[in-house]
C-alpha cells in the first residue's frame, strides 16, 4: 500500500502544507516519496528515496494552487528515485500518483511501447501516465480505463494548466475534504484533520474532478452522482517528537492513538459500534480472518469473547478456505490496517453466498 495526498487551493498552498499532510500517511509506506505541483506553467516535480523527511530537506518551500504527492511501499519495482512517484507521460504536461497494483500494466506497457512511448521507470504506475497521454478527454479515458485496467487503484491525476485534479478509485481508499476555498484528496482522511472535518468518501468505481472551490463525483460510465457530506470529530495529538526509527515513533505514538479511537467509537463510530454489537448478539459464532498483525489482534478478540460466552476463532486469511464452521449463523469479522490486504479479499470473495454476514 501507499499513501497519496492532493491538494487544489484556490489561495497559495506551500509544499511544506502538502508534506505535513503526506507525512500522516507515512504509516502507508515510507520506502520513497515525491510531490509535484504546478508554479507558473510548469510542474515542479522532485521524489527522494527514503522517509518524507529525505523529501523536505531537498524541496525548496514554493508557493502552489494544485500538486499532489506520494509515500511508496514499493510493489512493482524496485526502490530507487526512478520508481519513486509521481510519474509523467513522454510530454511531462501530465502527472499522476497512484496507490495500488495495475495487474496487467505489462500487457498495456507493450502496446505503448510500440506507439512510441518511452518509459523511465519499472513501475505499473508509469503506464497509467502514458495510458493518458493518448487521451484527448480525461474524463473519456479514466472511463476506459475502468474498463481495461486490470486490479486494485486509487489515482490522482494532474494536467498542466487545468488547476484541477482527477480522482478515481477502485479497491484502494480515497476520500475527499472539502476545506475553506481548498478541496483535498487522499488515502486517509487524517491527513487532512488540522484543514477541514468535511468529508466525503468515495464507493467503489468512483471518479471526482476536483477544483478549488467546487467538486462533481461520477460513476465509471461518466452519469453524474450526489454524494453526501460526513462531518468527522476530530480528537488530534500531533507527536512532535523525532524518532530513529519509524518503528518506533509508532511504538510511542499508541497512547495518543488509543484515545483518539476510543473518542471515534464514543462519537462517529458508535451507530456501527451498536450495529457490530447485535450481529454478535445474533450469531452462533464469530469467526475473525487477518493477516499478520491483524492476526494478532484478532486473537485477542477471540480471548475476550470467550471470556464473555461468545464462540469466537481466528484463522489466517490465506488459510480460510479450509475453516469448514461458515453457515447463515457465522458472523465474519475482517481485520485490515490498510482495506487492500489481497489474501483477506480473496479470503472474502463469495463468502456472503453461503449466508455469511460479514463485518
Amino acid at each position: 500500500m501507499c499513501g497519496i495526498v492532493g491538494v487544489v487551493s484556490e489561495q497559495k498552498f506551500t509544499t511544506k502544507n502538502l508534506l505535513s499532510m503526506l507525512k500522516k500517511l507515512e504509516y502507508r509506506g515510507y520506502d520513497s516519496a515525491g510531490i509535484s505541483v504546478e508554479i507558473n506553467g510548469k510542474l515542479y516535480i522532485e521524489k527522494e528515496v527514503g522517509e518524507i523527511s529525505k523529501l523536505e530537506s531537498k524541496i525548496k518551500d514554493v508557493e502552489f494552487n494544485v500538486g499532489i504527492s506520494h509515500t511508496r511501499w514499493s510493489t512493482t519495482g524496485r526502490v530507487t528515485q526512478a520508481n519513486a512517484h509521481p510519474h509523467t507521460d513522454c510530454s511531462g504536461n501530465l502527472s499522476i500518483v497512484h496507490n495500488g497494483i495495475f495487474e496487467n500494466y505489462e500487457q498495456i506497457k507493450e502496446k505503448l511501447i510500440k506507439e512510441g512511448h518511452t518509459f523511465k521507470s519499472d513501475t505499473d504506475t508509469e503506464v497509467i501516465a502514458h495510458y493518458f497521454e493518448k487521451s484527448q478527454d480525461i474524463m473519456s479515458g479514466i472511463s476506459k480505463f475502468f474498463a481495461e485496467a486490470q486490479g486494485e487503484f486509487a489515482i490522482l491525476l494532474m494536467k498542466k494548466g487545468e488547476n484541477k485534479i482527477y480522482a478515481f478509485k477502485r479497491g484502494s481508499p480515497l476520500c475527499m475534504g472539502i476545506a475553506e476555498n481548498a478541496t483535498i484528496l487522499s488515502s486517509d482522511a487524517y491527513s487532512f484533520a488540522k484543514q477541514t472535518s468535511k468529508v466525503i468518501f468515495f464507493n467503489e468505481n468512483e471518479i471526482a474532478v476536483a477544483g478549488p472551490d467546487s467538486y462533481q463525483f461520477y460513476d465509471k460510465n461518466l452519469n453524474k452522482i450526489k454524494k453526501e457530506i460526513k462531518i468527522l470529530e476530530w480528537h488530534e495529538e500531533e507527536s512532535i517528537k523525532e524518532y530513529d526509527h519509524y518503528f518506533l515513533k509508532e511504538i510511542m505514538d499508541q497512547p495518543a492513538a488509543s484515545r483518539r479511537l476510543i473518542k471515534s467509537l464514543e462519537n462517529e463510530q458508535k451507530e456501527k459500534v451498536d450495529i457490530l454489537k447485535q450481529l454478535i448478539k445474533s450469531s452462533k459464532r464469530i469467526v475473525f480472518v487477518a493477516c499478520g498483525s491483524s492476526y494478532f489482534a484478532s486473537l485477542l478478540g477471540v480471548y475476550f469473547l470467550n471470556k464473555a460466552g461468545v464462540e469466537a476463532h481466528a484463522v489466517i486469511a490465506s488459510e480460510f478456505r479450509n475453516f469448514y464452521l461458515r453457515d447463515d449463523k457465522t458472523l465474519l469479522i475482517a481485520v485490515t490496517q490498510s482495506g487492500e490486504t489481497m489474501d483477506l479479499i480473496k479470503a472474502l470473495s463469495g463468502t456472503k453466498a453461503g449466508g455469511v454476514k460479514i463485518a
